[in-house]
Formats: structure tokens, sequence, C-alpha cells
């Protein structure tokens, strides 16, 4: 039997992620009043290198004086969030390409939404599955200059409460 390799789908130009000051469901966002809402920053052009999230579960050994194998159980998770890396242009503080840095100022709490594989000139709709990660913005820096780049800032970001992946966004 021949081997099926299955389709995959690029990751470049199929991301979203969005700054969401206010969602009262996270497991279902709302896509007019709260991803797309005046508050609402989408950071993805503003992002200067890739962002993501990655979960690492510590292990709960069941030791057994009648196994010769250690079994395991899942224990405590922890996700952790990759820094934002954006552009910024704090002299002209209303310049549109200071808005993501202006909308994440340290201490701010909001959401990052996460949208994988479809394509980011597609607009949200309701029943596209995206991540959500209740944040707090823990600091802002700006970069170090370098030769031959852009003005860049850091921002880290903190969970502030469980996240929740795979939900649909709702009307």
């Amino acid at each position: 039997m021949p081997t099926t390799v299955p389709a995959a789908t690029s990751s470049d130009g199929n991301f979203r992620l969005w700054w969401v000051t206010t969602i009262a469901t996270p497991t279902a966002p709302k896509v007019a009043t709260e991803i797309l809402a005046a508050s609402s920053v989408d950071l993805t052009c503003y992002l200067k290198e890739p962002w993501g999230a990655s979960t690492s579960v510590e292990q709960v050994e069941d030791w057994r004086a009648c196994l010769r194998t250690v079994l395991a159980t899942p224990g405590t998770s922890k996700t952790e969030l990759q820094d934002l890396i954006i552009t910024h242009k704090v002299q002209v503080a209303a310049d549109v390409a200071n808005k993501a840095y202006a909308a994440l100022p340290k201490d701010a709490q909001g959401f990052l939404v996460a949208r994988y594989g479809i394509d980011v000139d597609t607009a949200p709709v309701a029943t596209q599955i995206v991540d959500v990660f209740p944040v707090t913005v823990a600091s802002r820096d700006k970069l170090p200059i370098e030769r031959n780049s852009q003005l860049k800032a850091k921002v880290t970001v903190m969970l502030r409460d469980v996240a929740v992946y795979d939900v649909a966004a709702a009307a």
C-alpha cells in the first residue's frame, strides 16, 4: 500500500493575531463586538518575528514495588507565550505604525486571539476556530538598534487565566 502524505497548510500569510481588550466568554469570542471592536488591534502586520505558545506538562511519577516500570500521569501544565516583537514609531504617537506599541503598555490586561490556517486577508467571521489567551503585559521595552534594520520593541505577555484552544468565534 502506498504511503499517503496529507496536504499541509503553509504558515506564510495564514495567521492572524489580535489584541482584544474585553472578551465576555473566552470559549466563544464575538467577532463584531470583541475581536473587531474599536479598542482591539490586529497585531499581525506589526509582528517582526514569529509568535506562538508552547505548553509543557509536568510528570507525576507512580512508582510501584510490584512493577519494573515507573508509571506516569500528567501533572501541572504550564503555557509559555513567546514575546511579541513589534514595530513602533513612538515619536509620532498617533501614527498607525505606533498602534500596537500604544495598545500594549506595561500592566495592560486583555486577550490575544490567534487564528491559524486562514488567509490573512480573510475577515474574521463566526465559526472560525481561534485560540484565546487571557494575558497581562508584563513588560514593554524598545530593543537595541541594529544596523540595516528597523526599530523594534519587545512586549512580554503572561497568562493570567487558562488559555482556551480551538474554540469557534461567535457572531
